[in-house]
């Protein structure tokens, strides 16, 4: 443990250094490395979720696949409300700046493998060719899924609705699991019918954007980390560690889960009275450096803060902005004009 303890500590130290220190007056240099670097990084920290998560859950599927019948109910209904998502809107570009680039960033990680979106080409001989490509501020995890279904299907524009179709399944799906591990069975049920009540969810699902795929992160972030705290075992913590790791990467705001997760895995160790650095959590701090890394985006360019889209704003965070973000929150939640794609009887729930 002494040893673990000590490599632990080097490569913390290594990862600060990499990500706030070594490029502090290099923006540029820091950009370049997530253009170049950024689609293998998430690549890899994918495989090894994906890896964990099958190891973690093998003798759970074979189990439920022996006795299909008794989840013949719940993926009925499943498979109902997320259908029943789909037929509300039509499917398209919903928030068109944000998702074009999301999709555009995919496109070069499809053709390329760089992280960046082309701001300007031109077809030569037949030949099209980026003369001008950026890197986008939006984190990588989205448009790197997005560049997977292009690999194994051809690229189209209209394969982000797929991935969203797909997406929406496994949120539904997270929905009723994390419903029943808090309340059981009809928790789960409830919660599947709760949600597909909230039209700005109709929205996301039949849209081009990253939200759906946050909504997902968020639920198998928290799922794998009741799963873990349960039973801990190295499968198990590898699923939960990397899965906070790619939710980490699929909003600007979703970094801050990263505190959270360190808070639950503090916890169990805390409750076995036994601390356990395996793999997954040596390796974790190297996957963060590309959080700040790509940061120096807003260091770069003050435009991508958008503060002139708000009257007055002067800093992209303030106390000042509490109060009337807290009064939008509330309008949201209880509005009952018909303008807000908001779900009253959510609402009020939650609130009891």
């Amino acid at each position: 443990m002494g040893k673990k303890a000590t490599l632990f500590g080097l490569i913390v130290a290594l990862a600060v250094m990499l990500g706030f220190v070594s490029f502090r007056q290099a923006p540029f240099a820091a950009i370049a490395l997530v253009q170049w670097a950024g689609y293998w990084q998430v690549l890899l920290a994918s495989g090894l979720f994906a890896f964990c998560l099958w190891r973690s859950l093998r003798t759970e599927v074979r189990t439920g696949l022996a006795g299909w019948r008794a989840w013949a109910a719940p993926l009925t209904v499943v498979l109902a409300v997320t259908a029943f998502l789909h037929v509300q809107e039509r499917h398209e570009f919903k928030i068109a700046m944000d998702e074009i680039v999301l999709e555009d960033t995919a496109m070069r990680m499809h053709f390329t493998r760089q992280a960046d979106a082309m701001l300007r080409g031109y077809d030569l001989a037949g030949n099209f060719s980026a003369l001008q490509a950026f890197v986008d501020k939006r984190p990588l995890f989205f448009p790197f899924l997005l560049s997977v279904v292009h690999d194994l299907t051809g690229y189209r524009v209209e394969n982000v609705f797929v991935l969203n179709a797909l997406l929406s399944l496994a949120f539904i799906g997270l929905v009723f699991v994390v419903g029943c591990r808090l309340g059981g069975a009809s928790a789960g049920y409830a919660g599947v019918l709760l949600i597909a009540t909230i039209p700005l969810v109709h929205q996301n699902v039949t849209g081009g954007g990253f939200e759906l795929l946050n909504l997902v992160m968020i639920l198998a972030t928290l799922w794998l980390g009741m799963r873990w705290a349960e039973r801990p075992d190295t499968e198990r913590l590898g699923a939960f560690v990397l899965a906070g790791i790619l939710l980490a990467q699929t909003r600007y705001e979703s970094a801050l889960f990263i505190v959270p997760t360190g808070l639950v895995i503090l916890y169990v160790w805390w409750r076995r009275r036994a601390v356990d650095l395996a793999w997954p959590i040596l390796v974790a701090p190297l996957f963060l450096v590309i959080l700040p890394l790509h940061f120096n985006v807003f260091k770069v360019v003050q435009a991508t803060w958008q503060l002139n889209d708000v009257p007055g704003a002067a800093v992209p965070f303030s106390p000042a902005y509490f109060y009337e973000n807290v009064g939008h929150a509330l309008n949201f939640f209880l509005s009952t004009d018909g303008y807000q794609p908001n779900s009253l009887l959510v609402s009020l729930l939650g609130s009891e």
